[in-house]
């Protein structure tokens, strides 16, 4: 594996050139290819989560979908760099302080609890909660921006939105667990 003063040169140089030919092409869907392997293929393997949430292309669609990959892929490798070239930072930069891992998993149990326990619910709808939370927990430990989160995240906030007000009122501040 090649050191740390060695990746870091070889990203600085595939940043560079990949900011460079978006800036002149960024719609020329062969220039978006190339970015797009350039960064995923090179970095794959380096980068922890790199190629999470990316959206499917298929050679018919039209090229928004890969101008999106190719953003979100030099946003990661940018921030990884920014992390000095350390997935365990990185990991810290996406879920923040506040956002340790092991305590928001302690948030999601305790939810869980509440719900299991919960008097006013029936067998399926603590079933159906606690699959839920569990889908609402997956996002966000997710290595994936905010605004990916955020974005699969808004089909379950208008979910919540039609429990029961204690019940909501437990699972809304788990949202905030996507720094």
């Amino acid at each position: 594996m090649e050191n740390e003063r060695a990746l870091l040169r070889r990203i600085e140089k595939d940043l560079e050139y990949c900011r460079e030919s978006y800036k002149k092409a960024s719609y020329d869907r062969s220039v978006l290819e190339d970015i797009f392997n350039r960064l995923l293929f090179g970095y794959m393997d380096v980068i922890e989560g790199l190629s999470n949430g990316l959206n499917v292309v298929s050679p018919e669609a039209s090229t928004e979908a890969l101008r999106e990959n190719v953003n979100l892929l030099m946003e990661r490798v940018a921030d990884f760099k920014d992390c000095g070239c350390s997935n365990e930072a990185l990991r810290d930069k996406y879920y923040g302080v506040s956002g340790d891992p092991f305590e928001v998993r302690m948030r999601f149990c305790a939810i869980r609890d509440y719900v299991t326990e919960a008097d006013v619910l029936n067998d399926r709808e603590k079933e159906e909660i606690n699959n839920k939370i569990d889908e609402i927990e997956e996002i966000c430990l997710s290595v994936d921006t905010k605004r990916n989160k955020w974005n699969k995240l808004r089909p379950y906030i208008v979910w919540t939105a039609g429990k029961n007000v204690n019940i909501a009122m437990m699972i809304l501040p788990l949202f905030m667990t996507i720094n």
